[in-house]
């Protein structure tokens, strides 16, 4: 696969995380209610429960658009430069959101008894940027080179 190619790919997975950390934000403030309120998934449990705060009382629906949008910037910044460092910058911030992603389900599955669908799609979309970069650096394109 080509570079313009796999750029691409990258950056609609992280269009789609960032779009679902919207939404996800978007649904917390009660401004939409599209997320199901039955079954496996309910939003609404996920969003009360007492670990979805970061320090300083900052809700992770009002955090993920901003990890997003650092995200979204890194893997732009690898469109534009295409030098490997931009490609580092990326994965290092796809290792950040990765680390807390059993944590986040842990949540999710054991405390709350539900998913967040918006997060079940920016789980995805932080898994699927990580074999993105992994694959590419994996493969040592020339191209890449900075």
């Amino acid at each position: 696969m080509d570079k313009s190619t796999i750029q691409l790919i990258l950056l609609v997975v992280a269009s789609i995380g960032l779009l679902a950390s919207i939404l996800g934000y978007m649904e917390y403030t009660g401004r939409i209610g599209v997320c199901s309120r039955e079954g496996i998934f309910d939003c609404s449990i996920v969003y009360r429960i007492p670990g979805s705060r970061l320090p300083l009382g900052i809700h992770l629906s009002e955090a993920a658009p901003i990890y997003f949008t650092i995200l979204g910037g890194a893997v732009l910044y690898w469109v534009h430069s295409g030098s490997r460092r931009a490609l580092w910058a990326s994965l290092i911030v796809l290792l950040a959101g990765a680390s807390l992603i059993p944590y986040l389900l842990y949540l999710e599955v054991w405390v709350a008894g539900a998913l967040c669908l918006y997060c079940t799609v920016m789980h995805l979309s932080i898994v699927s940027g990580l074999v993105i970069v992994f694959y590419t650096l994996r493969a040592g394109d020339a191209s890449l080179e900075a």
